[in-house]
């Protein structure tokens, strides 16, 4: 094979090689930031459950409070029940006592179901808790396997870059010029085999005496479609 064809072939295989991990490098933050995302949301879950607990105490506080209030107006009303001289007086003083038991029964009842719903949702707040946990904990590992993945991954681009770089010095600065140019064009590829007597960049049909001699490997041929550098590898057969 034409020295400066494998070399092309290698150089094309290395830049292959490094858009895969620049691909990996910018989808690495993107599933960190998933993690991060899923673990926060778990986390503000919590939160939100502790402040609905907050709130449940809260009215319920109140609820006793003024609880409390009504018991001691209405055992103030019994009082006056002893010192009131006419039957009006007496009636009014028990319609206002069978209002204020009606009030007493109800918050009685608020709070039986805020002590309910407190209860319903520390339960909850203990699963959230666990999960909120679990889910940090999760993505503390991932965090680390993927910064060492990201580690790794510039590491072997780093070696590859110069690998890049000491073929390309054995390149002559015509085929540097013409490779990169074609890279730019076709999406980063810019050899490739010539297969069945076709182009496996553009898949258009060769001329077959182009084909014939594009299989000698013994100079670089173009493929008069795409403008790809075209070369033939033979396949092996399966033993």
């Amino acid at each position: 094979m034409d020295k400066q064809l494998g070399l092309l072939i290698d150089l094309q295989d290395i830049d292959l090689q490094i858009q895969k991990l620049e691909k990996r490098e910018k989808e690495i933050p993107l599933q960190m930031k998933e993690l991060e995302k899923e673990s926060e949301s778990c986390r503000h879950s919590y939160e939100s459950k502790v402040k609905s607990v907050e709130g449940i105490e809260k009215d319920r506080r109140r609820n006793e409070r003024e609880l409390e209030s009504k018991e001691s107006g209405l055992a103030k009303l019994k009082d006056q029940l002893l010192s009131v001289k006419t039957n009006r007086e007496y009636q009014a003083l028990l319609h206002e006592i069978e209002n204020i038991k009606n009030d007493i029964s109800q918050l009685e009842e608020a709070i039986l179901l805020l002590i309910e719903d407190a209860e319903a949702a520390g339960r909850a707040i203990k699963e959230t808790r666990s999960e909120m946990e679990e889910s940090q904990k999760l993505f503390v590992e991932q965090k680390k396997k993927k910064e060492q993945e990201l580690e790794l991954l510039r590491q072997n681009k780093r070696n590859l870059d110069s690998r890049k770089e000491g073929i390309r010095k054995e390149l002559s600065d015509e085929l540097i010029k013409r490779y990169d140019k074609i890279i730019q064009s076709r999406n980063g590829l810019a050899v490739v085999m010539a297969k069945d007597g076709s182009c496996q960049g553009c898949f258009m049909n060769l001329m077959p005496q182009l084909f014939q001699e594009v299989k000698q490997n013994v100079q670089i041929y173009s493929c008069p479609h795409c403008h790809r550098i075209i070369y033939y590898r033979e396949e092996k057969e399966p033993e």
